[in-house]
C-alpha cells in the first residue's frame, strides 16, 4: 500500500532476515549514526 502510493515507511527491527524480507533499502545504524547502506 505504502509502494503504490508512493510514501516512505520506516520500520525498526534487530531481525535482519525480516529487514530482508520486507525493505527495499537497509540502514545499518550504531549508537545513533549511520553505519552502512544498501540499497
Amino acid at each position: 500500500l505504502l509502494k503504490a502510493r508512493g510514501l516512505p515507511a520506516v520500520h525498526v527491527t534487530h531481525d535482519a532476515d525480516e529487514a530482508k524480507a520486507i525493505a527495499d533499502r537497509c540502514l545499518l545504524m550504531e549508537a545513533g549514526r549511520l553505519k552502512e547502506g544498501a540499497l
